[in-house]
């Protein structure tokens, strides 16, 4: 029968643009730019992070390619206020405080 796989287990992996169905799999994300967190936290709450801020995914699309394709067509001053209201965020301060001290949350390159 070959190894039972665990629950509960942590995975990291990076995917570039995971399809809709492995997107879908996914507990927690991370979206980076420039090496700085726009979001970290539960794929449920992505689309709702980004709507706030005028970003609304249409129906049937793909979340990870829309947030991804508006970054990546976005101002550096959009995109700095993307990165800005992540770190104000209330899901950031959240995961700060599960996270504990030190945690990288907030991480930017200027933190390596």
């Amino acid at each position: 029968d070959g190894p039972h796989p665990q629950q509960g287990v942590p995975v990291l992996m990076t995917l570039h643009q995971p399809s809709s169905e492995i997107f879908a799999e996914l507990d927690d994300v991370v979206i980076l730019h420039g090496g700085e967190v726009c979001f970290h936290g539960p794929r449920t709450r992505l689309t709702n992070h980004f709507e706030v801020m005028g970003m609304i995914c249409p129906v049937n699309f793909n979340p990870s390619d829309f947030i991804m394709f508006s970054i990546a067509s976005s101002t550096p001053e959009v995109v700095s206020t993307l990165k800005e209201s992540w770190n104000s965020s209330e899901a950031c301060a959240e995961l700060e405080q599960r996270m504990g001290p030190g945690s990288p949350a907030r991480y930017s390159d200027a933190d390596a």
